[in-house]
């Protein structure tokens, strides 16, 4: 389990009757935006208050970059419970988990949290947006 799923769920009570959460991808796909994608977005999008914000951003030493590829799935917790608690217990504790991940109980199990069609990082286009208007080196969309 993630520190940031860890974090939300501490403040859940009788989190202490849960022994494990195991975190399951399923369907999972990689969206791939291809190069002719980026350009006609860029094209139709960079106008107006947006084009205003790009420049800004880029005038003050910015970098706009744009999305390259995502992992799609859906998730799905599946929770290890304590022998000692009762299945009511474990309905209402799976209820407020789900709740606090933002997410749905998983169908027909008082066990399981889940969610559909999930954004799992991305990956930026190595090329940041550029402006005619806008003078001085440009940098590259990378992770320091």
């Amino acid at each position: 389990m993630s520190a940031q799923v860890r974090e939300k769920l501490s403040a859940v009570a009788g989190m202490q009757q849960v022994e494990a959460v195991n975190l399951k991808l399923e369907n999972a796909n990689i969206l791939l935006i291809s190069d002719e994608s980026l350009i006609s977005t860029r094209n139709a999008l960079l106008k107006s208050e947006c084009e205003d914000a790009v420049t800004q951003n880029i005038s003050s030493g910015g970098v706009v970059c744009q999305t390259r590829s995502v992992l799609e799935a859906d998730v799905v917790y599946e929770i290890k419970y304590s022998n000692k608690i009762s299945m009511e217990e474990k309905a209402k504790l799976t209820s407020e988990i789900a709740a606090k991940l933002d997410l749905d109980v998983h169908d027909g199990a008082e066990d399981k949290v889940s969610g559909s069609q999930l954004f799992f990082g991305i990956r930026l286009s190595p090329n940041p947006i550029v402006m005619k208007t806008v003078a001085g080196d440009v940098n590259p969309c990378t992770r320091r």
